[in-house]
C-alpha cells in the first residue's frame, strides 16, 4: 500500500471514530457503508461489538437512525453493485478502528 493511501485510510478511520462520538448521524452513515460492504468485501462484523458500538455512539437513542441504516443497507444490497477495492479497504479499516470487526 502506498504511504498516502495508508495515511488516508487511517485519517478516514480516525475521523469516523471522532464523528461517531460527537455525531450519531455520522456514525449511522458510516454503518451503512460498513454493513453494506461486509459480505462482498469478505469481512465479518462481530454482532456483540456492533451492539455495543450502536449504543455507545448514540445511534440507538434515535429510532429514526435505525430506520436510516436499515433503508441504506437494503438499498445498497438491492443495487447489487460491487464495492471498489478502495471502499472495501476503507470500510474494513473503519470497522476495525471502531471495534466492530470480527476477529
Amino acid at each position: 500500500m502506498k504511504p498516502y493511501a495508508l495515511a488516508w485510510t487511517l485519517f478516514a478511520a480516525t475521523t469516523a471514530i471522532a464523528t461517531a462520538q460527537s455525531n450519531p448521524m455520522g456514525a449511522a452513515t458510516g454503518l451503512v457503508t460498513i454493513l453494506s460492504a461486509e459480505e462482498k468485501c469478505g469481512y465479518a462484523i462481530d454482532q456483540a461489538k456492533l451492539e455495543e458500538y450502536f449504543v455507545k455512539s448514540g445511534v440507538a437513542a434515535d429510532p429514526s437512525l435505525l430506520a436510516f441504516i436499515d433503508s441504506g443497507v437494503s438499498l445498497n444490497r438491492r443495487r447489487n453493485e460491487e464495492p471498489t477495492a478502495s471502499i472495501c479497504t476503507m470500510a474494513r479499516a473503519t470497522a476495525e478502528q471502531v471495534g466492530i470487526l470480527a476477529e
